[in-house]
């Protein structure tokens, strides 16, 4: 985390294992960025804010109000934000507040557009702890396994620099706690036991995955490590 109490950072280095809400937010600013409806984009994109805010916006962490009673209206602003965006740059009158422990206080939606458009942005630290909405928090409000699965491939394709892939196979069993613990010693384990492959995919221009069909994989295990926040 940088000690400067304000600093510039290219968007795309904020995407981090403790805001997967950051890729969902990419997915869907990218889908409007090509002209091109991704239905895995904004269903993705709905659910997560539903199950997160049940579509009501809450106020910001400063207890500033919001405006967005719906999910309608939070697909709009995005749509809003991108255009003005992809017009005019990045506002620095709005810098991205970042917390204490190095996690994001608000802000997410702009980030996520701005590393879309490959925008170097404005960052302030702030004297508190930020949010975390992990790959645990969509585990366990109901997405599906190909939406983890999609979830988890566009964060390992727009974070490749700083993402390991280990696939253990069903003969190291005996072995598992041992290695488990020296992936660890690497880097933060982001997920484990996925138990999926992939028997088709499409990948667009900017290698962002939009359709994944997948089968179960018994006897193999992802582990994706995150070297940094």
């Amino acid at each position: 985390m940088n000690l400067d109490s304000s600093f510039s950072v290219p968007a795309l280095h904020l995407l981090n294992a403790q805001r997967m809400d950051l890729i969902v937010k990419y997915m869907l600013f990218h889908s409007i960025a090509s002209g091109i409806q991704s239905n895995d984009a904004e269903k993705l994109y709905k659910k997560h804010i539903m199950a997160r805010t049940g579509g009501i916006e809450p106020p910001n962490y400063d207890g500033t109000p919001h405006v967005k009673n719906n999910v309608e209206d939070y697909l709009s602003a995005a749509k809003e934000l991108w255009e003005n965006m992809a017009e005019k740059g990045y506002d620095p009158a709005w810098p991205v507040p970042l917390g204490r422990d190095g996690l994001l206080l608000n802000a997410a939606h702009r980030i996520a557009c701005a590393a879309q458009l490959g925008l170097t942005i404005p960052v302030v630290n702030q004297d508190r702890n930020g949010n975390a909405w992990d790959f645990d928090w969509f585990r366990t409000h109901g997405f599906t396994p190909n939406e983890l699965a999609l979830l988890l491939e566009n964060y390992t394709r727009l974070t490749s620099q700083r993402t390991i892939l280990f696939v253990l196979w069903g003969p190291v069993l005996a072995s598992w706690e041992e290695l488990t613990q020296t992936i660890g010693a690497i880097g933060a384990v982001l997920c484990q036991n996925i138990n999926v492959v992939d028997t088709q995919r499409k990948v667009n221009d900017s290698g962002v995955v939009g359709q994944c069909e997948r089968l179960p994989l018994p006897f193999g295990t992802c582990f994706i490590p995150r070297r940094n926040r």
